[in-house]
């Protein structure tokens, strides 16, 4: 006894959707979470390095 399908040609519309869903969904969500970590690195390196600039210059302005 043999199984034959009942439609082949679902297969490959699964294999199209999970092609398009990766291309168009998953793809520019992880560009976009690159994006973001490399943003949120510059701006909280920026912050770090302003914070000690002013609590150099406190320190510097309460030993005067």
């Amino acid at each position: 006894m043999s199984f034959k399908r009942k439609n082949p040609g679902n297969q490959s519309i699964r294999r199209q959707l999970t092609f398009y869903m990766g291309l168009f969904v998953v793809l520019p969500l992880c560009l976009a979470l690159m994006l973001l970590n490399f943003y949120l690195q510059k701006v909280t390196t920026e912050n770090k390095i302003n914070n000690e600039t002013g609590l150099l210059s406190q320190i510097r302005d309460n030993t005067d």
